[in-house]
């Protein structure tokens, strides 16, 4: 389910279409 996925770059903070991993703080 996309919905597993979401919920994980969300608990980490965001991901980037790279893969990159970006701190979001707002």
């Amino acid at each position: 389910m996309n919905n597993n996925f979401e919920y994980k770059v969300s608990a980490a903070g965001r991901v980037n279409i790279i893969g990159e991993h970006i701190d979001y703080c707002g």
